[in-house]
């Protein structure tokens, strides 16, 4: 298994101030939980990867961490959601 610096994403601050700013906790998890974020917003809480949207494709990969988290996740039918972008997030939160 490959191992990656544990390291925000660019656009997690931000992403992070918007996210509060229409009302959103932001949790932020350990590098080696499989996902950035647990999001509690209007009664739900969501399991959210952030990825670099200003970053070319191939450097918005899973990690094999995230891939088995999103595999655990879906297996239980929990949903895990990936924001790349401003756009993203307020598509996901105004679900």
């Amino acid at each position: 298994m490959k191992t990656y610096a544990a390291r925000k994403d660019a656009n997690d601050v931000a992403l992070t101030a918007l996210a509060r700013k229409l009302g959103a906790f932001v949790l932020h998890q350990d590098p080696g939980a499989g996902f950035d974020w647990l999001l509690f917003h209007r009664g739900r809480v969501l399991i959210v990867e952030i990825k670099d949207g200003a970053k070319p494709p191939s450097q918005r990969h899973l990690t094999d961490t995230e891939k088995t988290c999103q595999s655990i996740c879906l297996a239980h039918g929990v949903e895990y959601h990936i924001v790349r972008n401003e756009q993203d997030l307020l598509a996901l939160l105004a679900t």
